[in-house]
């Protein structure tokens, strides 16, 4: 939470914030009646002349940062319109920009209560700011709860341009955990938005990141949001052709694999089920033991669960549906015929992952 700091005259609102950070004027401070006594005119001069330097920071409409601005702190950072006053060593501990910023001082270096004042760059902005000094201060606060997107991003791009390398290891933590990569552990149907999606793909070539983009890429080829915006107002995404194009050929391919896979009934290199002829042996139902009835009533079946009609959409996602779908022995099929089958998907949802490396160019 901020307050607005006030400094004897009118104070103005944030959004002066951009103008209100400059007003830096001298002031001549002197000395008092006693001081004098005990200095000689050349040393009063030279006091004079070292004081009229000094240049004073006038905070007047900028928004003192509550939670980081610490009394006892000896150093003040203005950021996109707020104030903060920190800890100059810890600072240069963690970024190797503060650390030059503050040994390569300048004599005219503005202050505000004694502290010398710094004005970062005006690509980095205050929220921003504040959630890389979170990291900084409160470095287990995300150990069991995960931040939202935005403050990952936001500590992420800081990190980057403060040259923090503990920082930046956290954001890149978290963001692979709110977009996993490495196996398809997808929740069905999917919880992301497909601007969210748009945001990473963003991100992560602004900061070198592409193992954020897989995720990324695949939410949007199952979002239907995302094809109908597409249909819209495609520019209005503003997602790149190439993006674009290889998102359409990865839906193809997949949809192709899915629909020669979920067809395929169980053991299709048999004639029949393979419990058929065993001694003590669970087969499928009668009707289910000739083979020209295997293939007709498993695509049937497969048509009227609308598990074709889901998979389309999102086939690897879909296909850990089935892995774990228990109604199918409903349908008069043995578990043997059912875990053949399990098996392939589970295998097919892995390759299958695996290939978006290749269609997204991520390598």
């Amino acid at each position: 939470m901020s307050t607005t700091a006030q400094t004897g005259g009118s104070s103005g609102g944030p959004d002066n914030a951009g103008d209100s950070t400059q007003p830096m004027h001298s002031i001549k401070r002197k000395p008092s009646s006693p001081q004098l006594d005990d200095i000689t005119p050349q040393k009063k001069a030279k006091q004079e002349e070292n004081e009229d330097a000094v240049v004073h920071l006038d905070i007047d409409g900028l928004k003192i940062h509550a939670d980081f601005w610490y009394p006892d702190g000896n150093v003040v950072l203005v950021v996109d319109g707020s104030v903060f006053k920190l800890y100059k060593a810890r600072l240069a501990r963690y970024s190797t920009v503060f650390d030059s910023m503050f040994t390569v001082d300048g004599e005219r270096r503005a202050q505000y209560e004694g502290s010398p004042c710094y004005r970062l760059p005006e690509d980095i902005k205050s929220d921003d700011f504040v959630a890389f000094l979170e990291a900084l201060e409160t470095p287990f606060k995300y150990a069991n709860k995960l931040p939202q997107q935005g403050t990952a991003i936001s500590l992420l791009r800081v990190s980057r341009l403060l040259d923090c390398s503990t920082a930046c290891a956290l954001a890149l933590d978290l963001l692979h955990k709110l977009w996993p990569h490495e196996k398809p552990t997808l929740s069905v149907p999917s919880k992301c938005r497909f601007s969210d999606a748009l945001k990473i793909l963003k991100v992560s070539r602004e900061c070198a990141v592409p193992t954020l983009r897989k995720r990324a890429f695949y939410e949007l080829l199952r979002s239907a949001a995302f094809w109908k915006a597409v249909a819209d107002n495609r520019r209005g995404l503003g997602l790149a052709d190439e993006d674009l194009f290889a998102l359409f050929s990865a839906r193809n391919a997949l949809q192709q694999r899915w629909s020669a896979l979920i067809f395929t009934w169980p053991y299709p290199g048999n004639e029949m089920c393979p419990g058929q002829g065993v001694q003590g042996s669970r087969t499928c139902n009668p009707r289910l033991l000739k083979l020209h009835l295997r293939r007709a009533i498993w695509r049937a079946d497969i048509i009227e669960s609308k598990d074709y009609e889901a998979g389309i959409q999102d086939p690897i996602g879909w296909l850990g549906v089935l892995v774990n779908k228990k109604d199918f022995s409903g349908q008069g099929w043995c578990e043997t015929c059912l875990k053949e089958r399990r098996t392939a998907w589970l295998e097919a949802q892995t390759s299958w992952w695996a290939m978006l490396d290749s269609w997204f160019d991520l390598s």
